[in-house]
């Protein structure tokens, strides 16, 4: 009976991994934007970027 818990759990375990990838790469295929509309300085260390 234990090992049945031990399989099952590893399998869990895999599904969950298996789904974290799928997502992080539907994640990361979205297209980033590659030109800055605007770009206000107001201090040295404060910048305002728009995309």
């Amino acid at each position: 009976m234990r090992n049945i818990y031990k399989k099952a759990a590893s399998l869990l375990l895999v599904t969950m991994i298996l789904l974290s990838m799928v997502v992080t790469g539907a994640v990361a295929e979205a297209a980033a934007p590659t030109e800055v509309k605007s770009c206000e300085k107001k201090r040295v260390l404060y910048n305002r970027f728009e995309f």
